[in-house]
C-alpha cells in the first residue's frame, strides 16, 4: 500500500506534529505576554484618569469591568485578525502552493495543508481564557490604587 511504501515520510510527519504544537504554544504565550504588558502599561498611563473617575463616584467594580472588557476586546481583535490571516494563508497554499518543497527529499513539490476545526477553536479559546485570567492582575492593581495618589499631580 501507499502508507507502507512511504513509511518514512509518514513517520516524519508524525514526529513533526509535536514540535508544531510546542511552537504554537510559545507563539500564544508571547502574544498573551504582549497583551498583558500593554494592559499593564495602559493601566499605568491611565492611572490619573481612573483616579479622577473614582473621585467623582465611579465604583471599583465598574473600573474593573471596564478594564476586563477592554482586555477582551483587545484579545478578540487579535483572534479575529489571526483567524483571517491564517485562513487566507491556508486557502492560498492549497490553491497556489507558494510554499514549495524539494521533491527529491520530501516526495512532493509543495507543502500540503489541512483545515482543522480543532486548531481553529482550541488555540484561540485557550488564548482568550488565559488572557482573561492574566488580565485580572493589572485590573486588581488598578482598582486598589489610592485615589489621592492617582490624582496628586493633576
Amino acid at each position: 500500500s501507499w502508507s507502507e511504501r512511504h513509511n518514512d515520510i509518514i513517520g516524519w510527519l508524525l514526529v513533526y506534529d509535536t514540535p508544531i504544537k510546542i511552537i504554537m504554544f510559545f507563539i500564544i504565550l508571547v502574544g498573551i505576554f504582549n497583551i498583558i504588558a500593554s494592559l499593564w502599561m495602559i493601566s499605568i498611563e491611565k492611572g490619573n484618569e481612573i483616579g479622577i473617575l473614582r473621585s467623582i463616584g465611579l465604583r471599583k467594580n465598574d473600573i474593573f469591568q471596564i478594564h476586563i472588557f477592554y482586555s477582551l476586546i483587545l484579545v478578540g481583535l487579535g483572534v479575529f485578525f489571526g483567524y483571517i490571516i491564517s485562513f487566507l494563508v491556508l486557502i492560498f497554499q492549497n490553491k497556489f502552493h507558494f510554499i514549495s518543497l524539494s521533491a527529491e527529499i520530501y516526495f512532493m513539490n509543495y507543502l500540503p495543508v489541512k483545515y482543522s476545526l480543532y486548531n481553529f477553536l482550541v488555540y484561540p479559546i485557550s488564548a482568550i481564557c488565559i488572557t482573561f485570567i492574566l488580565s485580572l492582575i493589572p485590573a486588581k492593581v488598578l482598582i486598589n490604587r489610592e485615589v489621592v495618589k492617582a490624582i496628586r499631580y493633576e
